[in-house]
């Protein structure tokens, strides 16, 4: 049996200078047959790193340089990092090259979408619409309604209409890019997944699957399938 692996991207050094992410991406790598492999900011030999790799998580984190999208700055903006930045945007247009499997969440949801040209929204907790939260105090997830499009690969994917997600962001896209579709929305009309023609192997989720992906089988399907995708796409790499 072949088991795949799966470039993750992680957070940049902190003020100890250590590399870390949220072993839930491991752990749901892991439980889909997948070997997760980090990935630092900065790396410099992406295009070896591709050829080793046959699927990828880009994962949540700091937000992205408001300048890449037209963005202002905000006073709630946080975790900026243009090393992290500039890696994971050259990394993600490098996938998109050669038709990569990724599954992109929160940021990296946010990093595709910026990428293809599209927009975020600086802050919704600014001007909320509603009464439903994307996070909690001291970044805290909190877990709110996901309503799939009935006819997109997402809902094939999840086999579910209404899923429950867990989130810790209070940024989104705003302004898709052009060819992309909404897939998925919060009760509040925010976007939590689009999908695009042209990139059939992204998978682009604004809620943190791993975070519940241990005791919610619907979450796991989204690890599940990544899995499956980088088998298919190491089959006719090899």
């Amino acid at each position: 049996m072949y088991f795949p692996i799966i470039g993750v991207t992680i957070h940049g050094q902190n003020e100890k200078g250590a590399y870390h992410t949220s072993a839930f991406y491991v752990d749901s790598i892991r439980r889909a047959g997948g070997i997760p492999l980090l990935i630092a900011p900065g790396e410099s030999r992406l295009d070896s790193l591709i050829d080793r790799i046959d699927a990828f998580v880009f994962t949540g984190g700091g937000d992205i340089e408001p300048g890449r999208y037209g963005g202002n700055h905000h006073v709630s903006m946080y975790g900026g990092d243009l090393v992290r930045d500039q890696s994971e945007f050259t990394l993600a247009q490098k996938i998109i090259d050669q038709q990569l499997p990724v599954l992109a969440i929160c940021r990296g949801m946010q990093v595709f979408g910026v990428l293809l040209g599209g927009r975020l929204k600086e802050d919704i907790e600014s001007n909320p619409v509603g009464n439903i939260k994307h996070r909690l105090p001291d970044f805290k997830p909190v877990r709110h309604v996901v309503t799939l499009n009935g006819s997109s690969n997402l809902r094939s994917i999840l086999k579910s209409d209404k899923i429950m997600g867990a989130s810790i962001h209070h940024q989104a896209i705003e302004v898709l890019p052009v060819g992309a579709v909404p897939v998925a929305f919060s009760d509040d009309g925010i976007i939590e997944a689009f999908e695009f023609e042209k990139i059939p192997n992204l998978i682009a989720v604004q809620w943190h699957p791993e975070i519940t992906a241990e005791s919610d089988p619907i979450q796991q399907r989204l690890f599940d399938q990544l899995i499956s995708m980088a088998i298919t796409t190491s089959e006719k790499r090899r």
